[in-house]
């Protein structure tokens, strides 16, 4: 073990078996928001739920699926009507010469046919059109989902953005303390001159990182502001608790809600469709009769005489057997995306539920190890440099180890939080706005 492994374990024993005031603040708690000097003070802070209720409310993009429902309602009271019957009025023995020249002989007749649909056609009609209504519904509930998982993927980066800027700020204040250090050393004649432009670079990092973080602020809070209707400047910013994760569920409960999911339904529903689809295809290959009655006036005699009257298609050329096929591949394409939607569902699932299980752990990992260890060796790192048992060398190393090590820890909780809420919305359930259970059915 080398000379400057065994000054830092000293320095690091000392520091945890006597008490002292350390010489700059602990690691944060990522806890409360922050917001640049940008934002108004008359500027609306959202929490999540008020996010996702002004999303729903407003979006138009929903207004689309919902209109979609009103449609596909009015289809059915349409598809389950009777086919119009048809009045046909004809004047015979006109207009032609001698004794048909004029209407003394004109046979004239009034009469009322009604095609008779066989095959139960018009129920088919008013299934399909049943299921193409749910499938509206469930399209609705989708878009849903999709509106607000997309508003919680944002609300979640922009809170990222806020807790970036914080720790930036925090490091700025770091860069500062650590100088001011080193420029005392330098005073009282303890330390090289050169030793304050290695913080001084530092420092100017800091800065620029600060810099870094405010436009990844100001981005992410235009992003959101746009997709909520909302001017920039009206959007001072979010409220919410990053490090508050929803409680990892058993793999297997999650894989069995993944059937109920809206994803899965629509796929379902999609089949459906084209299963009654082909049902009313090959219910078509009926030819349907046309049943007449009427009424003939002779006007020659004054006389009068019913008519009956009985057509049939003659199916010679067209059984619609085309359709029929069109309608049997497209059932077969149906039923090949439902699969392939459960395949990726559930590779989707799968993914999410183990980014969440991993950043989860590792955030963990981060609070509770690696970020306090980290804070010790730095502290450390600077009472051995003021009391001469360590080089500048070893300060910047401790300082730049903390700082990565806060900025993987917002990293790792913000990979987190949007990995449970693409696991919500394969599950259909609503973001969760903090360490909540995952729902079970």
């Amino acid at each position: 073990m080398s000379t400057k492994t065994l000054f830092i374990a000293g320095a690091v024993l000392g520091l945890l078996a006597t008490p002292m005031l350390p010489v700059f603040a602990a690691a944060p708690a990522i806890s409360e928001p922050v917001f640049s000097a940008h934002s108004s003070s008359s500027a609306v802070l959202l929490t999540l739920p008020t996010a996702l209720e002004h999303a729903l409310q407003t979006s138009p993009e929903l207004s689309v699926y919902a209109e979609e429902t009103h449609a596909r309602m009015a289809g059915i009271s349409q598809a389950a009507r009777f086919i119009n019957p048809e009045l046909a009025v004809e004047v015979a023995n006109v207009a032609g010469s001698g004794a048909y020249s004029g209407f003394d002989v004109a046979e004239t007749t009034l009469q009322l046919s009604q095609q008779i649909e066989l095959g139960n056609k018009r129920q088919l009609r008013r299934d399909l059109a049943e299921v193409e209504h749910d499938r509206a519904l469930r399209d609705l509930e989708f878009a849903r989902m999709d509106v607000q998982a997309r508003i919680a993927r944002y609300f979640w980066t922009l809170l990222g953005a806020q807790e970036r800027l914080k720790l930036a700020d925090e490091q700025v204040d770091l860069a500062t303390q650590t100088l001011a250090v080193v420029e005392e050393k330098i005073t009282a004649g303890r330390s090289p001159s050169v030793e304050k432009y290695r913080f001084q670079s530092a420092l100017a990092e800091a800065f620029l990182g600060r810099e870094k973080a405010m436009l990844a602020l100001t981005a992410a809070r235009q992003v959101l502001a746009d997709n909520l209707g909302f001017a920039a400047a009206e959007l001072g910013g979010v409220v919410g608790d990053l490090s508050r994760l929803p409680t990892l569920p058993a793999y297997a409960e999650i894989q069995a809600q993944l059937g109920q999911s809206p994803e899965i339904a629509r796929r379902q529903l999609e089949s459906e469709t084209k299963r009654r689809d082909l049902a009313l295809a090959r219910a078509n290959r009926l030819v349907d009769p046309t049943l007449a009655l009427g009424l003939r006036n002779y006007n020659e005699s004054d006389d009068n005489a019913v008519i009956f009257g009985f057509s049939l298609p003659l199916p010679f050329f067209d059984r619609n057997q085309e359709n029929v096929q069109a309608a049997t591949h497209r059932l077969a394409a149906a039923q090949a995306q439902e699969a392939s939607g459960l395949i990726q569902s559930r590779a989707g699932l799968t993914e999410s539920w183990q980014s969440l299980a991993a950043s989860s752990a590792e955030a963990q990992a981060l609070r509770e190890q690696i970020i306090p260890s980290a804070q010790q060796t730095y502290e450390a790192a600077s009472y051995g440099y003021q009391s001469g048992k360590f080089g500048v060398l070893e300060v910047r190393d401790a300082q730049r180890n903390l700082v990565e090590v806060r900025g993987r820890y917002l990293d790792v909780l913000l990979t987190a939080q949007l990995a449970a809420v693409e696991l919500q919305k394969l599950l259909g359930q609503a973001p969760l706005s903090g360490s909540d259970q995952l729902e079970k059915d």
